[in-house]
């Protein structure tokens, strides 16, 4: 306890006249400042402090999870003259934390200030990280941040004001169904004859097979049909071309929406010989 001779002699009235840079001097982390008075009544005094803090690491304590991929991460903050704000990240719930260099992923020592501070990312780095390089790292669907704070002097402005982002759409585009079709590769020779028949192409009454001539003609050469299941009475006849040929489609008045949803099934169980489907 000094004298009061010496808080006489060497005495400060007037605090705020010390520099930073001597305070800086003071090693020890509890500093204690004694007041003399004449006034016995005064067991306590107060005083106003404006300090630096220590450089640290103020990290996340719980996932953020996403139920859509990450397109962008746009974080805003100041950071002034010679002040330092870097930001590291985990996809593991925090077992460990990586940086992206603009090239690759890469680790970091959270144990070692020097490290983060050398390697983690500033804000221009970090909100330009692409949806591509966001992809892999995040296949989990979750994230945990840490921020590295360093303020160089009491007149800085170091602040981390908010951070937003942007999720991928799942479905762009609706796709449309404008039409099904099933291709078969077979048809009775009664069906074909009765087909043609049908549409005036023969008279069934005056054909002859002889030597099984009819099956051996060009004329009617067996082809393949284009049926159509949607069993709706609006088909109309495309073509008709060949012995039993017929050829019918059906395109839906409005294109279905098809959206994220699931579509319907189609029963074909009943159809054989089938040659190809054609969703349009």
């Amino acid at each position: 306890m000094p004298t009061v001779d010496e808080f006489k002699q060497h005495g400060m009235t007037d605090l705020s006249v010390i520099p930073e840079s001597a305070w800086n001097q003071l090693e020890s982390d509890n500093i204690k400042i004694l007041v003399l008075t004449k006034d016995t009544s005064i067991n306590s005094a107060s005083v106003n402090v404006t300090a630096i803090p220590k450089r640290q690491l103020i990290m996340q304590e719980t996932d953020m999870k996403f139920e859509k991929p990450i397109k962008s991460f746009t974080l805003t903050g100041t950071v002034q003259n010679e002040s330092v704000l870097k930001i590291i990240a985990s996809n593991d719930s925090g077992t460990t934390w990586k940086v992206f260099n603009g090239v690759s992923w890469s680790s970091v020592d959270i144990n070692d200030l020097d490290d983060v501070k050398s390697k983690g990312m500033d804000i221009a780095t970090f909100n330009g990280i692409t949806q591509v390089a966001w992809k892999p790292f995040l296949s989990g669907m979750k994230l945990r941040l840490a921020y590295y704070l360093d303020l160089h002097a009491v007149t800085d402005t170091l602040l981390i004001d908010k951070l937003a982002y942007e999720t991928v759409p799942v479905v762009s585009n609706s796709p449309k169904l404008h039409s099904i079709k099933i291709e078969t590769n077979s048809l009775t020779i009664e069906g074909r004859l009765k087909e043609l028949e049908r549409i005036n192409a023969i008279n069934m009454a005056k054909l002859n097979f002889k030597s099984n001539a009819l099956l051996k003609s060009e004329k009617y050469k067996m082809h393949d049909m284009v049926i159509d299941t949607c069993e709706s009475d609006s088909m109309n006849i495309i073509a008709s071309s060949g012995a039993g040929e017929l050829k019918q489609e059906l395109s839906f008045s409005n294109a279905v929406d098809l959206g994220s949803g699931k579509m319907s099934e189609l029963n074909i169980a009943l159809i054989t010989n089938i040659k190809k489907v054609e969703v349009n």
